[in-house]
């Protein structure tokens, strides 16, 4: 979700990647800080451990200027993406070892744990008729079909250019569906509904006229004989 609603709406202004990259690295800085300190502030010496922080170090260093960390407080160690698992191995020799069998029969009651005390939704299907049942129902609902080709007179068409995908459909007055197009924009939506409604166009008859239409996101206006777009 943040993906769609936030950074591809920036690639589709321009944005330069590597802002968006900073963006994403501060946003995991802010969300690890704000967890782990619970608001009270971070002093004194930092280690970095772990895998993203041992390969991004665009990562670390946004953790350093967040934190406002000099060079004396940054512990990096040159195995630090290797050093939780040192420390879990090292604390494991005080642990009393238990057989194959005993850990697999701890992870089985782990997998089969339920809090009794926490409430669930119910099932939409406790059985296999009760799912036939809404399968019968639901599909009693579509939308009658006609092909554009042989239309004559008025049609309209709807168009949705969403961040990441463009949908275009043409109904005629009685609601039948004449014609649809969906496709991945590929991060240009102006392009995908321009290269879509040129081949609407190759199979709109002349018979057929686009008296109105209904638009989403980038369109201004459109009429049967230009097309005049404009970001909103």
């Amino acid at each position: 979700m943040f993906a769609k609603t936030d950074v591809q709406p920036l690639l589709n202004e321009g944005a330069a990647k590597e802002d968006i990259s900073a963006s994403i690295f501060q946003a995991v800085v802010n969300q690890t800080i704000s967890g782990l300190a619970c608001g009270r502030p971070i002093k004194g010496n930092v280690a970095f451990l772990g895998g993203p922080l041992s390969y991004l170090p665009e990562l670390r260093k946004r953790f350093i200027e967040t934190l406002n960390l000099t060079k004396e407080q940054i512990i990096f160690p040159d195995d630090a993406h290797l050093l939780v698992a040192k420390g879990a191995a090292i604390e494991s020799k005080n642990a009393k070892p238990i057989s194959i069998e005993k850990l697999k029969s701890k992870m089985e009651l782990l997998k089969n744990y339920k809090d009794e005390t926490e409430e669930h939704l119910k099932p939409l299907f406790t059985i296999e008729e009760e799912y036939k049942e809404f399968q019968k129902r639901h599909g009693k609902d579509t939308i009658n079909r006609k092909d554009i080709k042989k239309h004559k007179g008025k049609c309209f068409v709807g168009i949705d250019a969403g961040s990441t995908t463009s949908k275009l459909v043409v109904i005629d007055e009685q609601g039948n569906l004449l014609y649809s197009a969906y496709k991945n924009n590929e991060g240009k939506p102006l392009e995908s509904v321009i290269n879509m409604i040129k081949r609407l166009y190759e199979k709109v008859p002349k018979g057929a006229i686009i008296s109105y239409s209904g638009v989403t996101r980038i369109w201004r206006k459109i009429n049967t004989n230009s097309f005049k777009y404009r970001y909103w």
